[in-house]
């Protein structure tokens, strides 16, 4: 075992970097779009892996409490889930650093330095990440039964979207309110192209925006978790989703229902 030989300060300052690196590892995890039973497991296996009498790991989507005990001591340490996404690059290679870390047993210290090298690799490029809004944007125009004229006008709602998601990060850093602001926004702009004959199909136009904020996996994810049996962190998911989904219908509904009359 890694504490052996170890006493008082040393083996308080080993247990605390043990927590930190798991609970480190587990955020991570969890902010990329891993399910909490696989979080619960990881976390487990590193504490396993260095010796630890006993682990108790508790995961939602919002928090991560855990608790080992080493030489009939317990220590604990909880970390606030502020954002999740997807990322399955970044998911494979914390995948990967796991079963470097359970077969190999390197030192904590280098741990958090592979940790630190995983997060500076992969970074999403802005221009990509714009351009491939666009393209988003217009093939679903197109899928849905749009023209070119609908597809161009749909990617430039895909501009649209991602510069008010940049804007948002920025300075506010609430997802409903980035939805039902970008949601209204971009119905707005699609009934105004439509009216002055530059798109042909508004609804084609805002089916092709919708799809790039529409929380699918995030909704998926939900349902995941509760088949897994994790009922606390698939309702706070579904929900989160449900809501996310709902700022969508409002914002465009408000820059719709006016131009079809219903309030006039």
């Amino acid at each position: 075992m890694f504490y052996n030989g170890m006493k008082g300060n040393a083996m308080k300052d080993f247990s605390k970097e043990l927590l930190s690196c798991s609970v480190e590892m587990g955020t991570k995890i969890l902010e990329y779009g891993a399910s909490v039973t696989y979080v619960e497991e990881v976390i487990k296996r590193i504490c396993q892996t260095y010796g630890t009498q006993r682990s108790d790991v508790f995961v939602i989507t919002s928090s991560i409490i855990v608790t080992i005990k080493i030489n009939g001591e317990n220590f604990t340490q909880s970390s606030r889930i502020l954002k999740t996404g997807t990322d399955f690059r970044k998911l494979e290679d914390y995948s990967a650093l796991v079963e470097t870390i359970c077969k190999e047993k390197p030192d904590i210290s280098d741990v958090f330095k592979k940790i630190e090298e995983i997060e500076n690799q992969h970074v999403s490029h802005p221009i990509l990440d714009f351009f491939g809004r666009l393209l988003v944007g217009a093939s679903f125009a197109i899928f849905f039964g749009g023209n070119w004229k609908d597809a161009i006008c749909s990617a430039f709602c895909g501009g649209i979207v991602y510069a008010f998601d940049r804007t948002f990060q920025t300075l506010w850093n609430n997802k409903f309110v980035n939805l039902l602001f970008t949601s209204a926004v971009c119905g707005f702009v699609a009934v105004n192209l439509a009216k002055f004959g530059l798109c042909s199909n508004a609804d084609k136009v805002m089916i092709g925006t919708i799809m790039l904020l529409i929380p699918g996996i995030a909704f998926t994810n939900g349902l995941r978790d509760l088949i897994n049996g994790e009922t606390i962190s698939g309702s706070l998911r579904l929900l989160e989703a449900v809501i996310h989904a709902s700022a969508i219908a409002i914002g465009f509904a408000l820059a719709v229902i006016p131009h079809l009359g219903v309030l006039r």
